[in-house]
């Protein structure tokens, strides 16, 4: 298992960028089953945050292995 470093500076960085995205989605919400904009912004978070993930199986669903 390897291990994480990190300090409150970054939990709070990230603790702010995740309230941004929340309130992102929720200032732009999509159909039951129809998540295309949700989707699309999750896709380009996890390209820029260099997480790996599996989309395109079914409708819009994501997996990612964090």
């Amino acid at each position: 298992m390897s291990s994480i470093n990190i300090n409150k500076i970054d939990v709070k960085n990230l603790n702010k960028k995740l309230i941004e995205i929340r309130r992102d989605f929720h200032m732009y919400p999509d159909l039951s089953y129809k998540e295309n904009r949700t989707s699309k912004k999750i896709k380009e978070y996890l390209d820029n945050w260099g997480v790996k993930y599996k989309s395109g199986f079914y409708s819009n669903a994501i997996l990612a292995t964090i």
